[in-house]
């Protein structure tokens, strides 16, 4: 609360044990609320000086209708769900240099090789190894696994990333389902490599990242917290 110097320190906890009365469990959604309560009270008392700060909250709070509260909860974690994607892709542009996309390039030659030799059995060959690749590191996570799995449980940002991004490039290739309906339907032995290039690169693309964002991202995360949420001492990194 830096840049509203008006609340004191004990008028701040006092608001926090507000946020959290109204069982908003996430430490840094009880933040960025009482960022927004603490803003709209001193406006309050700007325009009237002679306003307490309890008068001040009442008020605020009255403008609220019934679940109104709730549902301006939910709309502050959907942004930060936003934001979390769209960082999420701003840590791909930054992984992937020289090296990375080298990387690609080899696995999507080995693809189109398997596929070009083997024909069918190079595709299903190479899904069910993808599979096996992601359901690797679902089971292998970072060895700080538990603390984030606690961390969880106290920061939507956290939460909101351990079950987005990462979900994003593992869950697609986990399902049986995916290699049996491609074992029914398709039935050539020869494909075409205007489909067989762009399939590769793109596949091969997915295992990068999928890597990226179970073992790399997750310290950047940290990093992004320990800037932001510093006096919420959450200590990660």
């Amino acid at each position: 609360m830096k840049n509203k110097p008006q609340l004191s320190s004990e008028e701040i906890d006092k608001l926090f044990h507000f946020v959290q009365s109204k069982y908003v469990d996430f430490k840094d959604v009880q933040y960025e609320i009482v960022d927004h309560l603490a803003t709209a009270i001193e406006e309050i008392q700007q325009k009237d000086p002679e306003v307490s700060f309890e008068n001040a909250l009442t008020q605020v709070y009255a403008r609220f209708p019934v679940s109104g509260f709730a549902n301006w909860v939910t709309k502050i974690k959907n942004e930060m769900d936003r934001k979390s994607r769209r960082q999420g892709w701003i840590w791909v542009k930054r992984f992937f240099g020289f090296g990375e996309v080298l990387i690609t390039i080899l696995l999507a030659t080995v693809f189109i090789l398997l596929v070009n030799y083997y024909g069918i059995f190079g595709v299903v060959g190479s899904l069910v190894a993808i599979s096996a690749y992601l359901r690797f590191l679902q089971i292998y996570p970072p060895r700080r696994k538990k603390e984030w799995v606690s961390l969880k449980r106290e920061y939507w940002v956290v939460f909101s990333y351990l079950d987005g991004f990462p979900l994003n490039f593992r869950e697609p290739f986990l399902h049986p389902s995916l290699a049996a309906l491609l074992i029914l339907q398709i039935s050539f032995h020869f494909v075409p490599q205007f489909i067989l290039i762009p399939a590769s690169l793109f596949l091969a693309w997915y295992c990068v990242v999928a890597y990226a964002a179970t073992y790399i991202f997750p310290s950047w995360l940290a990093e992004e917290i320990d800037q932001k949420y510093t006096h919420l001492n959450i200590a990660l990194s």
